[in-house]
């Protein structure tokens, strides 16, 4: 699976306009889009949720890096689903595993 399925299947929406790809450093939490972060202490970015740090990357790299970890089992048996599922867009939580996000 290349990038191009991956935002193919997408379960939201992703703009040609969004380049980035904003992830938490403390949850399983992630966005594509920038509205989504709030400002944490010292100005820093943060999951809207838990206050953890937030990171960005190109999101196109990070796209690619969940199929390289869901090949690897990383997500679990729900694999690129559970990934999509924990994205601001589908839940307006977070959680510290990612199988929290899916429903058996």
């Amino acid at each position: 699976m290349n990038e191009h399925d991956i935002l193919k299947q997408s379960p939201f929406k992703i703009s040609k306009s969004i380049q980035w790809a904003y992830y938490s450093t403390g949850c399983c939490w992630w966005t594509s889009f920038a509205a989504d972060v709030v400002e944490g202490d010292g100005g820093s970015l943060a999951c809207p949720h838990c206050d953890a740090l937030v990171l960005q990357m190109s999101l196109l790299a990070f796209l690619e890096s969940s199929v390289f970890n869901a090949e690897r089992g990383f997500y679990g048996k729900h694999g690129l689903d559970v990934f999509y599922a924990s994205h601001e867009r589908n839940v307006h939580t977070c959680h510290q595993v990612f199988s929290d996000y899916m429903i058996d």
